[in-house]
């Protein structure tokens, strides 16, 4: 019998272990086939950053110095040291991101077990599974693609070990269990439980009013005399002393000055990660007053902790001018577009729709105001509500912060960026843990309904993860060619032309890398310089080669003629294969004349079954390519343009064969 309840029992464990492990092996897969070693976008602005260190010439300035509203102080060493580690792979920061991911899970996890006493039931360990399918979901896709925003996962790791800090009970560690176990509370008059030597089971103590022993006196702590135990056999009676009259030296806890000082240190570093690191010492307040102590101890603990907020903003307005300043006033005359876009914001880990993932966000801000008023209108009933209340109030200031410097764009904008998702998450992880409490404390008339109401809630928010996180994959799979495109482009990024069509046009391979294509090519020298990535050089081009390498189809001209002024718009279409390599290119490029260099690319990825089946390799099934053309990037004269495509085995680019003979004339 003993060895079917712990078979059982080694079962559930093996199920429950998989549940919490599988998404996180799913996000790990995520990243391992979408990403790209790659900077992107704000990343390039590191690169000077990393040459100077390189230079020996960095100075405080350099790690101070703000970025667009952000003082980035904390990401950027923790940047620079995977980037000298690595020779800045990309996916040393992307794996970082994750780690952090799963360690705020785990202090949520540990925040779960000390608030439930009678946590580790099947309906707990839903609201758990939940929340790590929530951190870990991939509805956040464009911040676990990039590397630059660790600093979110890093702020919502920091803000979350803060509250769980402040929130550890006062509950002394059993050395037989490895568990916090509570002591007695002085005025529950409740049996405490304990655990068990032998069956490592909470095992009920009684109440000390219903413990009697045979009379045996207790000698005073001073008289230093040995003390044998009752004796059963005494006759008489003899209380046990009240709970009241028993103390307790706090040996595993650390004194609430303590918990004070390693919460401010969080703060602190999600402060100077992230601007709005700063709203984490605001939002952290209820869990400093929930601090045990008296009305004067209390007090005294709030405004040292609003001290150290102060002091924070004040070392954090020092040299403070933002780049992109926001006007409060505009967005009093735009009350409508400023609270769409708060709302879209908090419901666009549900569903991304204009108008829907507005009245989403309605539920989710008007469900946690409804919680909130249940919890903090007893405060002291309810005590292991307030980290998850803390949690919450941080996303929805983040939320609000968010708004006022993102609102103008319109609230299209929070859709569209899933970076902002990361932020939002939270206040569903915080709705997920209070509602559990909710349910747990209704009365046991409605304590049925409410599990069955709860437990459809999950499943369904479950379900909508799911089907987020598939659409997640389709557009990350569908950016991925553009994305090593653009790793193609920066590796022979000495031949490419600063024409129009690379600064301008949104098919240009640079500007998948930053739309301020300058700042690629200056990053591109500095890391160059560093020895870091190896730009190609002396490559050889070859016009005639034995192998088909693909064909540049003619120009589709609207009025059909070779004749064309500045203005004239054109298609150049075709496709391309690396025969020797059994691959296809990611991008082809477009020369002018005998130049040896490009002033265009074009994307391999259109659909070409009929390549495929005549070089008989699925391999070749997206060989086609296509890219819209304009005159201005052509000389007035007559010239051909040719298609290439680069080998990096020997260093060659090949031309394509076929091209087209265009005259370019000046507009009249």
């Amino acid at each position: 019998m003993v060895y079917g309840i712990h078979r059982t029992l080694m079962k559930k464990i093996l199920w429950l272990f998989t549940l919490y492990l599988t998404p996180v092996l799913l996000l790990i897969g995520f990243v391992a086939n979408f990403s790209v070693n790659v900077p992107i976008d704000d990343e390039w602005r590191l690169a000077s950053f990393f040459g100077k260190i390189a230079g020996g010439n960095v100075t405080f300035n350099d790690v101070w110095a703000l970025h667009s509203n952000h003082r980035i102080v904390f990401p950027k060493i923790i940047m620079a040291m995977l980037a000298f580690l690595s020779r800045w792979n990309i996916n040393y920061p992307l794996c970082l991101s994750i780690g952090l991911a799963v360690l705020t899970f785990m202090a949520i996890y540990k925040l779960s077990a000390i608030q439930l006493q009678n946590g580790g039931d099947n309906f707990w360990h839903l609201a758990n599974i939940l929340t790590c399918i929530l951190l870990c979901s991939l509805v956040q896709h464009e911040n676990w693609l990039w590397g630059f925003q660790l600093a979110w996962f890093l702020v919502n790791f920091c803000f979350v070990a803060a509250v769980y800090c402040l929130s550890r009970d006062t509950a002394l560690p059993s050395p037989l269990s490895g568990r916090d176990t509570a002591l007695p509370s002085p005025s529950s008059g409740r049996d405490t439980a304990l655990p068990s030597p032998s069956s490592g089971r909470d095992t009920a103590l009684p109440s000390p009013s219903s413990m009697k022993y045979k009379d045996t006196a207790l000698p005073s702590p001073s008289s230093g005399r040995d003390t044998a135990l009752p004796s059963p056999s005494s006759g008489r009676d003899t209380a046990l002393p009240s709970p009241s009259s028993m103390k307790y030296k706090d040996t595993a806890v650390p004194c609430p000055y303590i918990k004070i000082s390693i919460a401010a240190g969080f703060c602190l570093i999600a402060s100077f990660s992230l601007a709005q690191g700063l709203l984490s010492w605001l939002a952290a307040i209820p869990a400093v007053v929930a601090l045990e102590g008296n009305v004067v101890q209390k007090k005294k603990r709030l405004i040292i902790w609003m001290l150290l907020f102060v002091a924070t903003c004040a070392v954090y307005s020092i040299d403070y001018h933002p780049s992109r300043k926001t006007s409060i006033i505009s967005l009093l005359n735009k009350p409508l577009v400023v609270i769409d876009y708060f709302l879209s914001l908090l419901g666009s880990p549900i569903v991304r729709s204009p108008v829907i993932s507005a009245l989403v966000g309605l539920v989710i801000f008007a469900t946690f105001l409804f919680l909130a008023f249940h919890f903090g209108r007893k405060m002291n009933e309810h005590r292991e509500a307030i980290p998850w209340l803390s949690i919450g109030l941080f996303s929805v200031l983040s939320a609000l912060f968010i708004t006022a410097g993102r609102a103008q764009f319109g609230a299209i904008q929070a859709l569209e960026s899933s970076r902002y998702t990361t932020n939002s998450i939270l206040l569903l992880v915080a709705l997920v843990q209070l509602g559990q409490l909710f349910v747990r404390g209704s009365i046991a008339s409605l304590n049925r309904r409410y599990t069955l109401v709860y437990r459809v809630l999950c499943g369904l928010l479950i379900g909508i993860i799911i089907v987020n996180s598939g659409q997640a994959v389709a557009q990350s799979q569908a950016a991925l060619a553009y994305k090593q495109g653009g790793k193609d482009c920066l590796e022979l990024i000495n031949y490419l032309e600063r024409s129009k069509f690379f600064q301008d046009s949104p098919e240009s391979c640079l500007r998948v890398l930053s739309k301020k294509t300058w700042l690629v090519r200056e990053g591109a020298l500095v890391l160059d310089k560093i020895g870091w990535r190896n730009s190609a050089k002396n490559v050889e081009f070859v016009a005639n080669y034995e192998k088909v390498y693909g064909y540049f189809d003619q120009l589709q001209i609207g009025d059909k003629s070779l004749t064309i002024n500045k203005n004239t718009a054109m298609k150049a279409t075709g496709w391309a294969v690396l025969p020797e390599n059994l691959r296809q290119p990611n991008i082809i490029l477009l020369s002018v004349g005998d130049k040896q260099s490009f002033f265009a690319n074009a994307y391999v990825n259109l659909n070409s079954p009929d390549i495929a089946q005549t070089l008989k390799s699925q391999v070749y099934r997206n060989a086609r390519w296509a890219v819209e053309l304009s005159g201005d990037n052509l000389p007035i004269a007559q010239t051909e343009i040719k298609a290439w495509v680069y080998n990096p085995v020997d260093n060659q680019f090949v031309k394509l064969r076929g091209g087209a003979r265009v005259t370019v004339e000046d507009e009249e």
